[in-house]
């Protein structure tokens, strides 16, 4: 048999399957059961380290149907293989113990680490109500069983915590140890408000290594970033020190002109140059955008001498 088995692990599961069943007969050569074995087996590692717990499940399936046609086929090597690897698979998708963690989050992609940022957004100890996550999620009232699902296997690896309402009806969910940990480790660490603090308040460092000592004090992994993004503070804190008001509205006035708003500047200029005529002059003006250009007469000019 001249086949060429290059890529086959890399298939969809429902092709690999199919193509392993059609070529499993009574007489199929020791070699290629051989070859079988390498591709279901790193099959089975990639699976293990990126499949979602629906993927999971679908080749541990997958895998008892192939056992059981090799059965039939009298090949019991390949049938102890198919066995083995998809029990193995069936017990990672349902596991509870801490490496079940990353397979949870693939399985819920799309809301899963939404739901715990937004839980821990209101607080390291909040309780946030059921529905509260359902309608921040944008889940349909009619796909609610959907976020049951997730909750049950966030609440299983130790992610979070269903609790009773206080009035009795319904469920509010906090985070668990693990959803505290995996929240500080990588959504909200305890270095994002420090290194908030340090861009809004401009001048709150004398120096680079100041910064970058406050940055690593704070939990922050990476010293040599750390090291850059105290050096980029401190260039823009010079920067916004030394830059006058005149070069600050001629880098304005740079930046309308190439959006096409340069007719804003023009119209206060000459709005400006009225009121220096006399110190008792008022100017009204309102500037009324409809889209990203802004026409002169869309700009309407009231001068009152008093």
């Amino acid at each position: 048999m001249n086949e060429d088995w290059s890529g086959w692990s890399n298939l969809p599961w429902n092709g690999l399957e199919t193509r392993i069943q059609k070529a499993i007969t009574v007489e199929l050569p020791a070699l290629v059961a051989d070859v079988f074995t390498d591709i279901i087996l790193q099959r089975a590692i990639v699976s293990l380290r990126k499949a979602s717990r629906d993927e999971l499940l679908i080749e541990a399936t997958g895998l008892s149907s192939l056992k059981r046609h090799a059965v039939k086929c009298g090949q019991s090597g390949l049938a102890n293989l198919f066995d083995v690897v998809g029990r193995c698979l069936a017990l990672a998708a349902s596991r509870s113990d801490d490496s079940s963690i990353d397979t949870v989050l693939r399985s819920y992609q799309k809301h899963g680490l939404r739901m715990l940022e937004y839980i821990a957004s209101n607080g390291e100890h909040a309780v946030v109500e059921r529905r509260r996550i359902r309608e921040y999620l944008g889940i349909e009232s009619k796909n609610d069983s959907y976020l049951t699902h997730m909750l049950n296997a966030f609440e299983k690896c130790g992610l979070i915590r269903r609790l009773p309402s206080k009035g009795g009806s319904g469920v509010r969910v906090t985070l668990d140890l693990e959803g505290k940990e995996l929240v500080k480790a990588k959504l909200r660490p305890d270095w994002l408000p420090v290194l908030v603090e340090l861009i809004e308040s401009h001048a709150a460092f004398r120096s680079v290594s100041e910064a970058e000592e406050v940055l690593l004090r704070s939990g922050f992994v990476s010293a040599q970033a750390a090291s850059e993004i105290a050096s980029a503070l401190q260039v823009a804190r010079h920067k916004r020190s030394d830059l006058s008001f005149d070069k600050q509205l001629q880098m304005a006035r740079t930046e309308a002109e190439q959006s096409k708003h340069w007719n804003i500047f023009s119209s206060f200029d000459l709005l400006t140059s009225e009121r220096s005529r006399s110190e008792s002059s008022k100017i009204d003006f309102s500037l009324h955008t409809h889209s990203t250009k802004l026409p002169l007469q869309n700009i309407s000019k009231k001068v009152t001498i008093q």
